[in-house]
């Protein structure tokens, strides 16, 4: 996920200033606003080269967001696997652990 962070910030610093000011970057120039990036897409209002940069960041992006989920769904799968084997321990399981644990 960072490289795909680095990659967008890379497109951004790449682009020309003119585009800079447009909508599809935030206010303090250090990031794309992704709903107008998808617009500009939408719109072709843009150089061609401008374009191929902006869907180069929108994959980017969608490809973080797609990482994001399924490691919020991989930990959430962890997290209840890990509880259930917790709470089936018994009582010796708890013993042994709790001293490997602590002591």
């Amino acid at each position: 996920m960072s490289e795909i962070t680095a990659a967008c910030d890379e497109i951004l610093e790449s682009l020309p200033e003119e585009e800079k000011e447009k909508e599809f970057v935030n206010e303090d120039k250090t990031g794309f606003v992704w709903a107008e990036v998808k617009k500009a897409i939408k719109s072709k209002d843009v150089d061609e080269e401008v374009l191929d940069a902006l869907r180069k960041a929108s994959s980017g992006n969608d490809e973080e967001k797609k990482l994001k989920k399924q490691v919020k769904d991989k930990s959430e799968t962890l997290h209840m696997n890990t509880r259930k084997a917790i709470e089936n321990l018994l009582d010796g399981q708890v013993m042994d652990l709790l001293k490997d644990k602590w002591i």
